[in-house]
């Protein structure tokens, strides 16, 4: 990997380290991190028991090191198809968004 390619890395995941969690993946792996963020908003009447309504909302980006950006570069990133993210990492809500960012240096 170019030391370019990482300082690039090293910088996206600490600007998102703001505002989501990071989960670092492999150095042989093309996916780099999973980065999460999760909210909850809710409204009350006089107690947290008589809740009026709430809504979740969970972002989920997940950030690729290619050394190429090709098709089928692409065709080997591993997905779920019902919800494009990696398998086993598909969140259960009514507000999710998705993010895939792919780097190549």
């Amino acid at each position: 990997m170019t030391s370019l390619r990482q300082t690039l890395e090293e910088r996206l995941l600490t600007i998102f380290s703001t505002h989501y969690d990071i989960e670092r993946g492999s150095d042989d792996s093309a996916l780099k991190a999973c980065c999460a963020f999760h909210s909850r908003d809710s409204q009350y009447v006089l107690s947290k028991k008589a809740e009026l309504w709430a809504a979740e909302h969970h972002e989920y980006l997940y950030l690729y090191s290619l050394s190429e950006l090709n098709e089928t570069a692409l065709e080997r990133v591993p997905t779920d198809p019902g919800t494009g993210h990696p398998p086993g990492q598909a969140p259960c809500s009514a507000y999710v968004y998705v993010s895939h960012c792919f780097g190549s240096v």
